[in-house]
C-alpha cells in the first residue's frame, strides 16, 4: 500500500508516477497514475494503471474477475494482466494504491488492486 501524488507541475504527458512495485514468486507488477495525453492504444488521458507480469516467456496468469477496463496480453516491457481504468485523478490530489495477494493452495495466488481517492473519500 502506498500514497501517491502527482503535482500539477509535475503532470507531463506521458508521464507514469509508480506508487507500489510488487514481487509474486517469479513474477510481479506495479501500479500508479499515469498521464497518457490521449493518445496510442488506450486513449484515456489520466488513467491509473495496475500491471502484473508473467514469468518471462511463461504465459501463467489468469483473470478470474477483470473490470471490463482490464486489458490482456500488453507487451513491451513483459507480458501478463495490464489495466488501464478511467479513474479521472487530478493532479495535486492524493490516491492510496492497495496491492493485496491471498494464498488460495497449491500453486494459486489471487491478486487484487484497488485505488482510494482521498479528496472523495472513496
Amino acid at each position: 500500500m502506498a500514497d501517491v501524488m502527482t503535482p500539477a507541475e509535475g503532470n507531463a504527458p506521458y508521464t507514469y508516477t509508480c506508487a507500489v512495485q510488487f514481487g509474486i514468486g517469479k513474477s510481479g507488477g506495479n501500479c500508479g497514475l499515469q498521464n497518457k495525453n490521449g493518445k496510442g492504444e488506450h486513449s484515456i488521458p489520466l488513467n491509473n494503471i495496475f500491471s502484473i507480469l508473467d514469468f518471462p516467456n511463461k504465459v501463467q496468469i489468469h483473470a478470474v474477475y477483470k473490470d471490463p477496463m482490464t486489458f490482456d496480453g500488453f507487451g513491451g516491457e513483459g507480458i501478463g494482466q495490464h489495466s488501464y481504468c478511467d479513474f479521472g485523478w487530478v493532479p495535486g490530489q492524493w490516491y492510496t494504491n492497495v496491492v493485496r495477494r491471498w494464498y488460495t493452495g497449491g500453486d494459486k495466488t489471487q491478486v487484487g488492486y484497488f485505488i482510494y481517492d482521498h479528496t472523495k473519500k472513496e
